[in-house]
């Protein structure tokens, strides 16, 4: 669980959009000659919106393309702790008479969910599964279980990745999450509570939610959907009609910590991204970091507070400064500026363009390294 007021959770779900149905005009013969002309209907009223499409009578099909690429990651934390029964910590003279001090080790289980993505058998997740993880097994879904292993982890965007040496297994296609409309109907797939491929429905409820317009901590847009998602379902995929995964379902909003059909999922196009990365970089990934705060609104990229010390504290940037370009491009806004500043290498200068006080500004920075969540 993070620190922020979203319990996280895996997921998985599959959404489609509704099918509009579309009358097609002709073109009509003009009337005989001397013939009555033809009565003139009035205008019709816009479709009741029921009429415009109908929910579907069953995902059974969808489920059944996709379920097969969807597995429970059960995973195992070794942990070394020290004999809590001891009172003379590390005193010699203790050591002698009773022996040194034992360390027990200890087990912590969990689990969550995820999704194959290639042949090759990389799974996608997030990485709250199988950070620190010292054993991860896969459960597939025909019942075989097989021992997975790390391949990549960024817990900056809570994805993760982990590869299965499996023959016949079946990679889930990565879908456009651009493409996709508030109102689609998705299905979430995962291991909720431990119920593993267990299947919710619902819709993309938003899109482009954030947990806040800064770059110091972990940052994502997310797709928000109805899905039921709860424990368990953490690192499954959202997917489409079409079968196609759109998002990795990662958080949701709860006073309980349990799904109250307020649910977040990494859009399919940045998870695409990030397991390229992996696999181009061998599994590390370095982020960008400028150290710097917006204020939250989405009609301009404003600074709102500058971490001292920070990259943009150093090269100058002020609360107030509002930002134009980064990098010789226009700044479209917060969420374009702060995900440009991630995928920017450390150690690269930037030049930027920023208006103070009416008047525009040109300078550089230099992109650091991210120290990590904070």
């Amino acid at each position: 669980m993070r620190g922020w007021l979203w319990t996280l959770i895996l997921g998985v779900g599959i959404g489609a959009g509704l099918v509009l149905s579309l009358s097609t005009g002709f073109q009509k013969e003009a009337p005989a000659a001397g013939a009555a002309p033809p009565e003139v209907p009035p205008p019709s009223l816009p479709a009741p919106a029921s009429s415009l499409g109908s929910a579907p009578t069953s995902f059974s099909e969808v489920v059944k393309a996709v379920a097969p690429s969807v597995v429970q990651i059960n995973v195992i934390r070794r942990y070394h702790q020290r004999d809590p029964f001891s009172l003379w910590g590390d005193d010699p003279l203790f050591e002698q008479f009773f022996g040194r001090r034992r360390e027990r080790v200890v087990e912590q289980p969990s689990f969550g969910s995820g999704v194959i993505v290639d042949a090759d058998g990389n799974i996608l997740t997030n990485s709250h599964v199988v950070s620190q993880a010292s054993e991860i097994e896969v459960l597939l879904a025909n019942g075989r279980s097989v021992r997975a292993k790390p391949i990549g982890d960024d817990p900056l965007t809570d994805l993760a990745m982990v590869r299965i040496k499996e023959r016949d297994i079946l990679p889930a296609r990565l879908g456009d999450s651009d493409a996709v409309q508030v109102g689609d109907w998705v299905l979430a797939i995962g291991s909720p509570m431990g119920f593993s491929h267990s299947v919710t429905e619902g819709i993309v409820s938003a899109a482009g939610r954030t947990n806040g317009y800064n770059d110091t901590r972990s940052y994502q847009s997310f797709l928000q959907t109805s899905a039921a998602i709860n424990p368990g379902n953490s690192g499954g995929p959202l997917v489409n009609l079409q079968g196609e995964v759109i998002g990795i379902n990662t958080a949701i909003a709860s006073y309980v910590g349990q799904s109250a059909g307020i649910g977040f999922s990494i859009p399919s196009n940045f998870a695409r991204e990030v397991k390229d990365a992996f696999l181009e970089h061998g599994g590390e990934i370095q982020r960008g970091w400028l150290g710097v705060f917006l204020a939250p609104t989405t009609k301009r990229v404003e600074v709102s507070q500058i971490l001292r010390g920070s990259p943009a504290h150093r090269e100058g940037l002020r609360s107030g400064d509002i930002v134009l370009e980064f990098g010789g491009k226009l700044v479209s806004g917060p969420d374009a500026f702060i995900q440009a500043i991630f995928k920017t290498k450390p150690g690269t200068e930037i030049p930027i363009k920023v208006l103070r006080e009416g008047e525009e500004i040109s300078g550089t920075v230099r992109v650091a390294t991210h120290p990590g969540i904070q």
